[in-house]
């Protein structure tokens, strides 16, 4: 299925780009709690991985919700159909 682009609404680089750093943070993140709980668990702390594992989840939620509202605004902003595979 095409979409179809509202070009009357043009994307906004600023604002593409505040999302693409926002995206960057938190897969940096998401990468650090990964690299923290390898540690805990190669060094002998599986509370602390447990613990650790549990940020990650939050994070990893929050980052789905912030993400989807993006997709959401730019859906209605240009007119797209919103799909989720």
């Amino acid at each position: 299925m095409t979409a179809q682009v509202n070009v009357a609404t043009p994307i906004d680089p600023d604002e593409m780009h505040d999302q693409a750093t926002v995206a960057v943070e938190y897969a940096s993140w998401t990468e650090s709690l990964a690299a923290a709980i390898q540690s805990a668990i190669r060094d002998g702390f599986p509370l602390r991985a447990k613990d650790l594992a549990g940020v990650m989840q939050y994070v990893a939620e929050h980052q789905v919700s912030l993400f989807e509202g993006y997709a959401r605004e730019i859906s209605e902003k240009h007119g797209l159909s919103e799909q989720r595979p």
